[in-house]
C-alpha cells in the first residue's frame, strides 16, 4: 500500500502543470462553496435574531384554548416554550381571541421542518383541540384554528404557503459543484495521454488492474485533500477580509 501512494505522489510531481491545474480548480471550488456556506449561514443568523427581537421566538399560535388544553399544549413533548398572548402583532396575523375565557398560546417548536403543518395539527389533536366545521381542508392544519410566525419560518427556509423548504442555497451550491466538476474534468483530461503511458509502465512491470486503479484513486484522493486544504484556507481568508472591509459600511 505505501508503495501505490508512492507512486501516486512520484507521479503528480513528474508533471507539476497538470497538478497544480487540478489542486487550483479544486481549491476554486471549495473556496466558493466554503465562501456561500458560511455567508448564508451568518445572514440567515442575522436576519433571524432581528425577527426575534422584533416579534419574538416562535413559530405558531394556538387560539381559542381552554385552560386544560393550554396546560396539555405546554406540557406536549414537541413543544419547547409557550407564552400566552391576548393579540398577535399586525405584522404577522392580526387576530383576537374572540372568547374573552379562551386563551392564545404562542409556542416555539423543538424541531422545525417543512412538516411544520402536520406537526401542528397532530399537537392540536393531542391536545384536543376543537375542529372548525364547514368546508373540506387541503391541509391538515387548517381545520384547526392556528397561525404561523411566517417571517421566521422565512428565515428558516420553510414556505408556508408550499410547505417547502427553501432551495436557493443548495441551488447555488449544485451550480458551484457543477462547474468545479467541468474544471476537474478538463484538468484530468489535458494530460491523459501521459496518463495512459503511466498505466502502461505499471503494466509492463506485472501491476495488477487493481493495483493500477488504486494508484489513480490515491492520485485523486491527494490531489483532493491538498484542494480542499488549500480551499478552506482561502475561503475563510476571504470572508475575515471580505467581512472586514463590509463592516464599514454598516
Amino acid at each position: 500500500m505505501k508503495t501505490i501512494w508512492m507512486l501516486a505522489a512520484k507521479y503528480l510531481r513528474r508533471d507539476p502543470k497538470r497538478t497544480s491545474i487540478m489542486v487550483i480548480c479544486m481549491s476554486l471550488v471549495v473556496m466558493m462553496i466554503t465562501v456561500i456556506t458560511v455567508f448564508a449561514f451568518s445572514y440567515q443568523h442575522h436576519i433571524k435574531q432581528k425577527i426575534v427581537q422584533e416579534d419574538g421566538n416562535w413559530h405558531v399560535v394556538f387560539h381559542d384554548l381552554t385552560e386544560k388544553q393550554a396546560e396539555a399544549l405546554q406540557n406536549h413533548s414537541a413543544v419547547k416554550r409557550v407564552e400566552k398572548r391576548t393579540k398577535i402583532s399586525n405584522e404577522v396575523n392580526d387576530l383576537f381571541d374572540q372568547q374573552t375565557d379562551r386563551i392564545c398560546m404562542s409556542v416555539e417548536l423543538k424541531h422545525v421542518n417543512f412538516m411544520i403543518e402536520r406537526k401542528t395539527a397532530k399537537i392540536a389533536e393531542e391536545i384536543r383541540m376543537e375542529r372548525e366545521s364547514g368546508e373540506e381542508y387541503s391541509r391538515p392544519d387548517a381545520m384547526y384554528n392556528v397561525s404561523y410566525h411566517t417571517d421566521l419560518l422565512g428565515v428558516e427556509g420553510i414556505n408556508i404557503e408550499t410547505m417547502e423548504k427553501g432551495q436557493a442555497f443548495v441551488f447555488l451550491v449544485v451550480i458551484v459543484i457543477v462547474i468545479g466538476s467541468v474544471f476537474m474534468y478538463y484538468a484530468v483530461n489535458s494530460a491523459w495521454d501521459e496518463h495512459l503511458h503511466f498505466i502502461g509502465m505499471l503494466g509492463s512491470v506485472g501491476a495488477s488492474v487493481k493495483q493500477k486503479q488504486r494508484v489513480i484513486y490515491a492520485e485523486g484522493f491527494l490531489t483532493g485533500i491538498l484542494g480542499a486544504v488549500i480551499g478552506f484556507l482561502m475561503g475563510i481568508l476571504f470572508l475575515t477580509i471580505g467581512m472586514r472591509k463590509l463592516s464599514y459600511f454598516l
